[in-house]
């Protein structure tokens, strides 16, 4: 007599394949807004360590002139060509010395170093 020939098919039924989606579905879910907020954070510390060399680079010249850029024309031309199109303005004063704007993150910088975020 022969002996029935058994199924040697391995593999995942359907039902165990969807439980896997689903769960990294979930996962993904979870994790994806907390990865965002990692760029936007790294957006915010890169813009202040930009505002900060700018801010150097404007005390310097004080330092040597006693005075500030006497307008935004005349403060680019001393910043390096990276850190220009990121002067959004400039006043010149001890208030309000200039502001930094690098797409969504923008920060004001007073005549005394301090870095608000506004972004």
């Amino acid at each position: 007599m022969k002996k029935a020939k058994r199924s040697t098919k391995k593999g995942f039924t359907l039902i165990e394949l969807i439980v896997v989606i689903a769960i990294l579905g979930i996962l993904a879910a979870v994790l994806l807004p907390k990865f965002s907020g990692f760029t936007d954070d790294a957006r915010k510390k890169s813009g202040m360590s930009e505002a900060k060399n700018m801010y150097t680079i404007f005390s310097t010249e004080y330092a040597q002139k006693g005075s500030y850029p006497a307008n935004k024309t005349a403060a680019e031309a001393l910043l390096p060509s990276g850190l220009k199109s990121k002067l959004n303005t400039f006043d010149g004063t001890e208030a309000k010395l200039f502001t930094y704007k690098d797409g969504k993150v923008e920060i004001s910088v007073s005549g005394d170093g301090t870095l608000t975020v506004k972004s």
